[in-house]
């Protein structure tokens, strides 16, 4: 075939080669093809061939569109992307709302604490920066979920990048990634008032702020409330510790009088009558490519108040009494905190991070007491504790498979209590009635030094490190009666600890091997009111982890270990010290330790693609060598006397999870069970040193639609079983569930509509006390930004709900307020 490209219409074409027939072929952009046909041409002879061509008609063609469904996870080396459109049914609010409903992941109603596969995440990510460390629930009870594209679970997660790949990758975090176009800023503010009966004005107002560039990242969030929510990541309700104060909790000093623990009955703020206003801001400062600098501001009051009665069933050697307590308490916590993180990338193989974190908390609590209908009293605690924590740590890199780690720390925390009680009754009659001093101060300096490595070619991991840490924990104590007696406690306590540790990681094509050691030289020295103790002592603490993956969804893992430590503080005075109306401690103080031998075994599945998830393991531990307590009880006080004993307590616990989604019937079905058997002692008004067995199971059965249609449908049922047993005596059993069926309407898709019907039984055994709840949420989205929603929380008007608590020689009724009804219209704007 040969051919000519022609210029202005005209062409001339000499053969090459000698043909029986030429067949000639005109083309033009948008022209009908034409030929013309030359039979046995004569050689050397011209051929003049016109062509006059015409213009093609063309017909239009629809536009097809071929979508493929986005898939709902992804899975790339260590991190799952989940798609969050494919989980999302347009109820949630909040990103806490929409990790519940991710396959792998478990999520703490009442600490906000996190989990992937059982193991407890670091922190959440924005976009890849780390904003707020382990206080995450800051982000995940405030950020819109309408905002997130993917969260990410990232399994061997480093927070230290020079560490990647050389420390051992058992870590776990999430990151949150934005949608496009909410990447510079963005955020929203709702509003919503009501009333509620006798003519209260409710208020929930609150502000969320992203603001994200190549240098600066932050997030803020202003609000007030006083509807039952609680958008912080502090409980001061019911006490629940975070993940962040877990891991500052060895650098706090102890409360010794207590603070009034509202209830953690409810996670959804049915109890919580409050007046909270919550201001955070935590923001990242990029301020060069080596340096950058991290900010965490917090901001918490509020008004909380609890009006509960209590009737306690005493069965003690035979004998049987009971006592009554009215209580009429406020609460109003404070707390300003500020973090700060600065990191310096001293070069391209070292790192220096240096961390102050600093705060101050005060808790007033007032309360008006009526003990056995009689004694009635005015209390007021006020517990104020400033905290200063500095850290600076510096790694560098000595080679692509080697790290070496220096460490400095300090912490000093002041913790002055103050309790008083004053009788509003005849003073000769009362007991228990003072004023309390009581002040601990903690300081804890300390030092290690680590070395990290890994050996690509037998797949192994290690790090080594030294140490060590001085604490000093002196306390005061002064409590003089309305009698005029006076009891004094000085105590001063110290401990130095000398340690060495080393961990040793194996992995051989899915069995992973992990010993570990920590060997400690301790010194404590105690004066406790004129007496002296002192003693020296080496702990071996060995540690033994086994993992194999059967398969690339399911995982067998073992964990045993044999752990050696001292006492806390809080057993080291001998005088009493006033801790409520009705009670008083003390102690006989020991310089002994506790030997606590654990082990645990779980086998899990987790399949994405069918979203089955299967979990099942029991854990063992026991402890040699307790504080045991000798309780006095009678109808008017309690005293607690806490003594040493190398005698054991046991612990053994089972559990199981099953999560699984049925494509027949689109719904997803969700098994939760626990069973512990705790073994201990104590002696009650002279009893001698008894047995006791406390047994406690709970079952947790849910379900919910995932009809294509407008309307689906959630349920939640829980049962509860209660067992404390004395040795050769009836046992004290309390047996409650709870079941909450949700209504989930859609119909058209911006207009949601959810009813909700939660039964609580908190004693089957007790007639009368059944509840039932109803509340109504109806929400209008307007082109994707303005949100108008009617609330109605409550609406039967439940005044009180009374709960059941067992012990091994007591049952305690509690009733206690709730949030009367209200309703209340909102109005969110997304910007």
């Amino acid at each position: 075939m040969e051919y000519l490209i022609s210029k202005n219409g005209s062409y001339t074409i000499k053969l090459k080669n000698n043909y029986d027939k030429i067949i000639i072929e005109v083309t033009a952009p948008n022209y009908r093809i034409q030929q013309y046909t030359i039979e046995n041409p004569e050689k050397n002879k011209s051929y003049t061939v016109d062509f006059k061509l015409s213009r093609e008609l063309f017909r239009d063609i629809e536009e097809v569109e071929i979508r493929s469904p986005k898939k709902s996870f992804e899975v790339k080396k260590d991190t799952v992307n989940y798609n969050v459109s494919s989980y999302s049914d347009g109820t949630e609010k909040k990103i806490e709302q929409l990790l519940k409903k991710l396959p792998g992941i478990e999520l703490n109603d009442n600490t906000g604490e996190i989990k992937y596969k059982g193991k407890a995440i670091e922190t959440v990510k924005i976009d890849g920066d780390d904003l707020f460390g382990s206080n995450y629930a800051i982000a995940t009870k405030n950020i819109n979920s309408d905002i997130v594209d993917q969260i990410q679970a990232i399994e061997n997660y480093s927070e230290n990048t020079l560490l990647k790949g050389i420390e051992v990758g058992d870590k776990v975090a999430l990151n949150i990634k934005l949608k496009k176009g909410k990447m510079n800023f963005s955020g929203d503010i709702n509003y919503e008032s009501g009333f509620s009966s006798y003519k209260i004005q409710r208020y929930n107002f609150g502000l969320n702020i992203i603001q994200i560039s190549n240098k600066y990242k932050a997030f803020g969030t202003f609000g007030y409330n006083n509807i039952g929510v609680n958008n912080t990541s502090f409980d001061y309700f019911s006490f629940n510790p975070n993940a962040d104060q877990a891991k500052e909790n060895n650098f706090m000093a102890k409360k010794i009088i207590p603070e009034t623990i509202f209830t953690n009955y409810f996670n959804d703020g049915r109890a919580n009558v409050n007046n909270t206003l919550f201001n955070s801001y935590s923001n990242i400062f990029k301020l060069s490519k080596k340096i950058q600098l991290k900010l965490n501001l917090y901001q918490i009051s509020d008004k909380l108040r609890l009006v509960q009665d209590q009737l306690t069933e005493n069965f003690i050697n035979g004998e049987y009494f009971t006592t009554t307590d009215f209580y009429d308490i406020e609460k109003r916590p404070e707390l300003y905190r500020l973090d700060s993180e600065l990191k310096i990338n001293t070069s391209k193989s070292s790192l220096m991070q240096y961390n102050v974190r600093y705060y101050r908390e005060n808790i007033f609590t007032d309360s008006h007491v009526v003990l056995n209908d009689t004694q009635k009293y005015l209390t007021a605690l006020s517990s104020k504790s400033s905290f200063f924590k500095q850290n600076i740590n510096f790694t560098y890199k000595l080679s692509d498979n080697k790290a070496v780690q220096g460490e400095l720390y300090h912490s000093d925390n002041k913790l002055p209590q103050i309790f008083r009680s004053e009788s509003a009754s005849d003073p000769i009659q009362v007991l228990n009635s003072g004023s309390q001093f009581s002040e601990f101060t903690k300081t804890v300096v300390g030092a290690k030094i680590t070395l990290l490595g890994s050996k690509e070619k037998s797949n192994t991991k290690y790090y080594f490190a030294i140490g060590e840490d001085f604490t000093q924990t002196p306390l005061s104590t002064h409590f003089s009666d309305s009698e005029g007696n006076i009891f004094v406690n000085n105590v001063k306590y110290n401990k130095n600890n000398l340690y060495t540790l080393g961990s040793y990681h194996w992995d051989f094509k899915g069995l992973k091997i992990s010993p570990s050691y920590i060997i400690s030289l301790v010194k404590q020295n105690l004066q406790s009111n004129g007496s002296m103790f002192s003693k020296n002592n080496i702990f071996a603490e060995p540690e033994l982890r086994i993992s194999y993956k059967l398969s690339d969804i399911s995982n067998l893992a073992l964990t045993t270990n044999y752990k050696q430590d001292t006492f806390s503080e809080e057993y080291f005075f001998s005088n009493p010290v006033l801790i409520s109306n009705r009670s008083t401690m003390k102690n006989i103080p020991s310089l002994e330790t506790q030997k606590r031998f654990s082990t645990n075994l779980f086998y899990s599945i987790l399949n994405l693609y069918k979203q089955y998830q299967f979990t099942i393991g029991g854990i063992y531990s026991l402890h040699r060598g307790n504080y045991f307590s000798n309780i006095m009880v009678n109808e008017f006080s309690t005293r607690y006397n806490y003594f040493y004993l190398s005698e054991n307590n046991e612990n053994l616990s089972f559990s199981m999870m099953i999560d699984k989604y049925i494509p027949i019937v689109k719904s997803k079905i969700k098994v939760k069970s626990y069973y512990s058997v705790f073994k201990f002692k104590n002696i009650v008004n002279s009893s001698g040193l008894t047995d006791n067995t406390s047994i406690n199971s709970n079952v947790e059965l849910s379900f919910k639609t995932a009809f294509s249609s407008k309307i689906s449908f959630e349920n939640i049922f829980s049962y509860n079983y209660i067992s404390t047993k004395k040795e050769n005596r009836t046992d004290n059993t309390n047996v409650n569930f709870r079941n909450n069926f949700k209504i989930i309407l859609r119909p058209v898709s911006d207009l949601v509509i959810l009813s909700s019907l939660d039964y609580i039984n908190p004693n089957v055994k007790t007639e009368g006390n059944k509840n039932f709840f109803i509340d109504l949420m109806v929400s209008k989205t307007f082109k994707n930004s303005f949100t108008l929603e009617l609330n109605g929380k409550n609406l039967l008007n439940n005044k009180k709900i009374t709960r059941v608590l067992t012990s091994d020689y007591n049952i305690e009724y509690l009733s206690t307020n709730l949030l009367p009804i209200y309703v209340s219209m909102g109005i969110n704007y997304r910007f």
